[in-house]
């Protein structure tokens, strides 16, 4: 499971505008790149924005999305 970038394990980031819909395609990029088809989501606080997006970004290779 990813952290979200300045959050958790991930240090500050260096670019501005990191919002919900860039952090969602990141995400999508992720898991694109590690061969993941289909994959549910899930996330609480800003991760259940994110988690949102990313079913709406990405709704062919969503499993679930529980936010």
């Amino acid at each position: 499971m990813p952290s979200i970038p300045g959050y958790g394990f991930s240090g500050p980031t260096r670019q501005p505008g990191m919002n919900i819909q860039r952090i969602a395609q990141m995400f999508i990029v992720l898991m694109e790149r590690l061969g993941y088809q289909r994959y549910g989501v899930q996330g609480g606080d800003w991760g259940s924005f994110i988690s949102q997006q990313i079913g709406l970004l990405n709704p062919d290779h969503i499993i679930g999305n529980a936010p």
